[in-house]
């Protein structure tokens, strides 16, 4: 057992204390519209190390996190991460943060440092050193819509998220998905960051049986919430939905993600 290891390490402290630990960068959104998820991410990080370390770490070595903020532009993130990989400062990197921080971040490391990466995604990217460990959209999506469609009776369907990479290709996969189901779309929109609540009404205009969310972080959470203070009663369908989406949301959501399919029950809605 390995003891008296810091779980976690500022990347200033890091660059100029040497150590003779496996030092993991460390990507997680600590600020803007993904931040309230930072501390739970870093606390499962936490425990992973603290797990490693208890065994006997990795190689005979104890294991250090070095937190590296993802919530910032993309080519701000890769920018430090690829410098603390460049110096030594770090020997792998692991990422909980959104798809665009991850494609700058693949760009600037790869085949120089293992990259872990684990939140659900778009899929493709596939670079040397780099590991994904969520699902894509052809794995992720059909078991929801086909449970929603033949369960809920969902014929009509809004498609909502923010305007990147990963909600853009989501909307691309669920589209014909529907399609084959004998479903219709009845309205889709990305938004920027912070503007989902001025589609509220624009949705409930459009008389939905059910939502599918790719909106992420703050933006999810203050939709729900609006969404069910406002009595409306489509099912929300959430590709990215974790415990700070659920308080004050009145039911109604569903999340198909690994984690969910694999606890041992066959509740589904929250």
């Amino acid at each position: 057992m390995l003891v008296g290891v810091a779980a976690t390490v500022d990347p200033l402290e890091a660059r100029l204390l040497p150590s003779g630990s496996i030092r993991i960068g460390l990507v997680v959104p600590v600020s803007g519209v993904l931040g309230p998820m930072g501390p739970c991410a870093i606390n499962c990080a936490v425990l992973a190390a603290e797990e490693l370390n208890a065994a006997g770490g990795m190689l005979g070595r104890p294991v250090e996190l070095v937190l590296v903020d993802g919530g910032r532009p993309a080519r701000q993130v890769a920018a430090e991460v690829s410098e603390l990989v460049a110096t030594g400062t770090v020997q792998a990197v692991a990422g909980a943060h959104a798809s665009d921080v991850r494609v700058e971040v693949v760009a600037a490391i790869a085949g120089r440092a293992p990259f872990v990466y684990g939140p659900p995604y778009e899929g493709g990217g596939h670079a040397p050193g780099v590991y994904f460990l969520g699902e894509t959209p052809d794995r992720q999506l059909a078991p929801g819509i086909e449970w929603l469609v033949g369960t809920r009776r969902a014929r009509r369907w809004f498609l909502l998220g923010n305007d990147y990479i990963w909600p853009r290709l989501v909307h691309a996969s669920a589209r014909p998905l529907l399609r084959a189901l004998g479903a219709t779309v009845v309205g889709e929109h990305l938004v920027r960051y912070g503007e989902a609540m001025h589609l509220l009404d624009r949705v409930a205009a459009a008389r939905p049986d059910a939502i599918l969310l790719t909106l992420i972080g703050s933006d999810l959470m203050d939709f729900n919430r609006a969404y069910a203070a406002g009595g409306l009663g489509a099912a929300r369908f959430c590709g990215a939905l974790e415990e700070h989406g659920l308080p004050f949301t009145s039911g109604g959501l569903t999340a198909w993600i690994s984690f969910w399919r694999n606890l041992f029950t066959r509740k589904l809605w929250f």
